[in-house]
Parts: structure tokens; sequence; C-alpha cells
């Protein structure tokens, strides 16, 4: 999904996005690919599955907590614990567990795929409200449907302990 066709669609029902500045950029070193979609789109401000986004700094985590690699990378947000989302120096989407020494897991290819999954899945939620007998669990249909549809997108976030695949056993 485009960036400006991301930001039409979930801007659509009135829901806000958060617009990264050039100045969000400084620390990290990110494709321009992955900068571009977050200054034209941004990411929601609040997504389910109970994420959030916006310029969420780590000067909280613990000196050295981080492996090298990440030294560089860019925090975007935080799931409903706290942990850090983040984007890699590849562009990576990563989510850092603090309960496991923020080691990394894979969340999504890039920021463009991760926006097309958090629209999907809102619409998928949207969907399921709408049925006079939903009780807040979505039926195996449902969760068949996106799963069927992350595999497409992006086959490898369905791994084992990847974010998108514990959703799935959740829904």
């Amino acid at each position: 999904m485009k960036a400006q066709e991301f930001k039409a669609a979930w801007e659509a029902n009135g829901d806000t996005l958060y617009r990264y500045a050039d100045d969000d950029f400084t620390a990290s070193r990110i494709p321009d690919e992955a900068e571009h979609f977050l200054k034209i789109a941004g990411l929601p401000t609040e997504a389910a599955p109970c994420l959030s986004f916006g310029k969420k700094p780590l000067d909280w985590v613990p000196e050295g907590a981080l492996p090298e690699r990440l030294i560089s990378c860019l925090p975007i947000g935080s799931d409903g614990s706290g942990d850090p989302i983040v984007l890699d120096t590849e562009g990576t989407v990563l989510l850092l567990d603090h309960d496991r020494s923020f080691e990394p897991s894979y969340v999504n290819r890039d920021v463009a795929t991760l926006a097309e999954a958090l629209f999907h899945y809102r619409e998928l939620i949207e969907e399921a409200a709408q049925d006079a007998d939903f009780d807040g669990e979505l039926p195996e249909v449902v969760r068949q449907r996106f799963a069927d549809f992350l595999r497409q997108l992006d086959p490898e976030c369905l791994r084992a302990n990847q974010m998108w695949a514990g959703e799935l056993r959740y829904l």
C-alpha cells in the first residue's frame, strides 16, 4: 500500500495519523522509502491490536540493553505493554520485548506492510462488530481470512513467537 493510499483510507473515517517530521530521523538510519512513508502518511496514533505510534524515545531503555545492530533504530511506537516498536537500519519493523532483555521479534518486513496489515486488521474488526451476535471474539472464518491475508502479504510475520502470529492466537 502506497503512503498516500494508506493516508486517505485510514483518515476516511476521521481516525488520526502521526506524521513524522525531519527531526524525528536525526539519530537513526533507516531506508529512504521508510522515511518517505512516515513523512507522507505516518502511522495511526492508536490502532488495534493495542498499538500506538508517534515519537517514542528510547531514553528509558538501560544503556547497553539494545543489541548493537539496533543502536541506530528508529522508535516508531509501542504495544499495550509499553514494548518499543522500531524500524531497524534495513527498514524491518521489530518489537523489543522488555521482559526478554529487549530481544527483537519480527513484526513486518517494512513500514508500508505494517500499515497495510493494520488497515486490514481494523477493517476485519469493524466488519465483525456489525454482526448482532458479536461478543468480542472473532469467528474462526474471520481469523482464517486474516491469516490468509498475512500469509500473502508477509509470510514471515506468521512464524512462531512473532507479533502477528501471537495476535491470531488471541483473536
